[in-house]
This record gives structure tokens, C-alpha cells and sequence, in this order.
């Protein structure tokens, strides 16, 4: 940890290698366990660090919320994670958003900025249907807002949910029971979840692009995202081309998404071919399942029957695409760890 509080522990990350998470892991499906995971800019970081160590005590009720920061080299976005009962979270969150808020905010609001999965999340008729109905009947003041875009090289959203102070506490607590009850029917489902490396927007760093060729689409960990550098440039320099930190309103339209989040792109991605192989053997469909449950095409490259690599190609939107890659990575991982 950066700044030696003793309720506040250091989660080391693997950036070239997320871990690959079960619902119940990266949620929980259990109200006694959960884990919620708070999206921080540095400031509100460096505010939250700055809380003297009996107010974190007293925030994280005497030791009842375990907290853990991710350590990594970003330094705009941090993560901290907090794990405890739906009860107790309930009761903690709103303590720690007051915490880091800045002085220009409204008094009477409080803004939480989380990252959940992406099946957690569910379709939008689920929440229209269900999960916004059960926030508005406890305040209907409440705002739930989506990022446009997967936080980077994650299967991940941003979601923020705005409420007033008074409420805040019922709206949480009626927030994180209806996740509850969607992660308890898919607890088997694995997730890559959001760490916040160092990333620019969604393509990696500006830095490493030296090293590639202009139009190469191939993922490494040089560039996670597998996406042409050109992309950038062509979009202007914009940090975010693909608006991962843009949102939209639960029942509204989406933000409109510029060329470079709309147009179909083919990306490869390289892996091992005896870990391929045998996923394949145990689920011949495999690639087939998850190119209808993404949208998107995966094939693989006939190349060398020699090598022992194997190349896959993966056609799709920019977010459907890493929706794929980040599912075949999870599979891929776990079936290395089997």
C-alpha cells in the first residue's frame, strides 16, 4: 500500500495476466460475502489515503469491511476493493464516498462509481425491467448510469449510481441484492475483471506502439487490445476514442458511438496450440458458442502444422470483439490451470 494505513492491505496484480474470476469471486452469491469494487480517480484516491486511520476505522466499522487497493502504474484511475455482508457494505460505501468527495459536489448527493461485470450487469430489459423498478420504489431520485464502452482489456463496465445522502444506504443495499440475485443463477460463469493498467483509452500506451507494425492488429501484451495503432492517430488524438468513459442513462439511448467503436475490425490473437487443442477436444463448438454469444466471427489460421502456436481470428465491433477475446482468454486460462 501506498500510504501505510493498517486497515487498508495491497492487492498485487499481474497486468499481463488478469486472473480469471468466477461470478461468485468477482461478486459474490451470497449476501454474508460480496466484494464491490470502487473506481477512483487519483484525487479521490489521494483523499481517501489521506483519511487518518482511526476515520478509516471507524468507516470500515472496526475491521467488518475488508479493503484492499490494486497496485498498479496508473495514475489516474485506482481501484479499491471492499468486502463484506451486503449489510455491512450498505452501511460502509456511503461513509467512504463523503470520504473522497470533492468540495464542489453537491452536499446532498452521493456519486459511486463501480466496476461490475458485464453478465452481471445483465440485458437492458432485465434492468428496465427489474433492477430499475426495485431502485425508483425506494428513491425515485436515483440515477444508474452505464460507461458506452468494457473498461480496458476487462469484461467489465463502469457504473455509476447517483443518489441523495438520506437514501443512500437503502438505494446500496437494494442495488447489490438484485446483482444478487442474477449472480446466484450464473455463479459458474467466469469474468476478467477491470485492473487499471497503464492504459491509454483502450488501445495501451502510446510508447509501446514503436514497436509495431502501423496496421497491425495483433494482440500481445505489447498491445493487449490487438488494435491498429492507426486507430489512434486517425481519431485524432482522442484519448478515449471509444468512449469507455462516456455514459448513458439506464432507459435512454446510447451515446452515439464515433467510427472508430462502430466499424467491424478483424483482430488476431495468439495462442498456444496444444491448450487449444485441448479445449477443443472436450467442446468441438467451442469457438462457435462464443462467436454467437459475442456477435461476433472466430476462425482460426491454417499456418505451420509445426508451430505451437496458433493464430485465431476474431471479426467484430471494437466491444464485441474484446467481449471474445477476453472470454477466450478466461477459457483458455482456466483450462492451463486445470
Amino acid at each position: 500500500m501506498e500510504s501505510g494505513s493498517k486497515y487498508v492491505s495491497t492487492a498485487s496484480v499481474d497486468l499481463l495476466h488478469p486472473p480469471v474470476l468466477n461470478i461468485q469471486q468477482a461478486f459474490g452469491t451470497d449476501g454474508n460475502s460480496i466484494t464491490v469494487k470502487l473506481l477512483l480517480s487519483a484525487q479521490q484516491y489521494e483523499a481517501w489515503m489521506s483519511v487518518g486511520e482511526e476515520e478509516q476505522k471507524n468507516i470500515l466499522l472496526d475491521g467488518q469491511i475488508r479493503a484492499e487497493t490494486l497496485v498498479s502504474s496508473n495514475t489516474s484511475r485506482k481501484v479499491l476493493l471492499c468486502h463484506s455482508s451486503l449489510n455491512n457494505l450498505s452501511q460502509a460505501l456511503p461513509a467512504i464516498a463523503q470520504a473522497i468527495r470533492s468540495f464542489n459536489e453537491n452536499d446532498s448527493n452521493l456519486i459511486f462509481s463501480f466496476a461490475f461485470s458485464n453478465v452481471l450487469l445483465g440485458s437492458k430489459t432485465w434492468m428496465n425491467q427489474h433492477l430499475i423498478p426495485h431502485l425508483h420504489s425506494v428513491s425515485s431520485s436515483s440515477r444508474l448510469l452505464l460507461s458506452s464502452s468494457l473498461l480496458p482489456r476487462s469484461m467489465e463496465r463502469s457504473v455509476i449510481l447517483e443518489t441523495s445522502l438520506q437514501e443512500s444506504s437503502t438505494v446500496l443495499e437494494t442495488f447489490l441484492n438484485e446483482l444478487l440475485s442474477r449472480s446466484r443463477i450464473i455463479s459458474g460463469i467466469n469474468v476478467v475483471p477491470y485492473i487499471p493498467d497503464a492504459a491509454y483509452g483502450v488501445y495501451g500506451s502510446p510508447s509501446l506502439f514503436g514497436v509495431l507494425h502501423p496496421n497491425s492488429t495483433m494482440v500481445t501484451p505489447e498491445n493487449p487490445y490487438g488494435v491498429t495503432p492507426l486507430a489512434l492517430t486517425t481519431a485524432g488524438g482522442n484519448s478515449d476514442p471509444l468512449r469507455a468513459s462516456q455514459y448513458f442513462p439506464y432507459s435512454g439511448p446510447s451515446i452515439p458511438l464515433n467510427a472508430a467503436s462502430t466499424q467491424i475490425i478483424t483482430q488476431k490473437l495468439s495462442v498456444p496450440s496444444d491448450v487449444l487443442e485441448a479445449v477443443l477436444s472436450q467442446i468441438p463448438t467451442k469457438l462457435q458458442e462464443i462467436s454467437q454469444s459475442a456477435n461476433v466471427h472466430v476462425g482460426i489460421e491454417h499456418g505451420d502444422p509445426q508451430s505451437n502456436v496458433t493464430l485465431l481470428n476474431v471479426t467484430g465491433t471494437s466491444e464485441s470483439n474484446q467481449t471474445a477475446l477476453m472470454t477466450i482468454y478466461a477459457l483458455l486460462e482456466s483450462q492451463t490451470k486445470k
